[in-house]
């Protein structure tokens, strides 16, 4: 959701968490977290149409598609790792048993 009133464009910040709304410092607009529709409109326009002056909201990707990916690699790298440590013990008992 974008953090910027649509009335004055103003950084909104008033955040309660009991009604779960974000309001506007400038103009007193108040804005539903959940949807980005407008509950309040700002003292200076009261007779504001609520739901064209709702915040602009946005689709967020899922991460969990990178958070595996790098999951399996950091594994892959893991096993690579041990098999190394694996092999350097064989020729360091290889070359001690010489």
């Amino acid at each position: 959701m974008y953090a910027v009133c649509s009335h004055a464009k103003c950084i909104l910040g008033i955040y309660s968490v009991s009604d779960m709304t974000v309001k506007c410092p400038c103009h007193s607009a108040k804005f539903d977290l959940m949807s980005g529709t407008m509950t309040e409109p700002p003292f200076v326009a009261p007779n504001a149409p609520n739901k064209e002056l709702g915040l602009k909201k946005y689709r967020i990707r899922e991460a969990d598609i990178f958070r595996t990916r790098i999951l399996n690699e950091a594994n892959n790298l893991l096993h690579q790792i041990c098999f190394l440590f694996i092999q350097i013990n064989v020729a360091r008992k290889e070359i001690n048993d010489t």
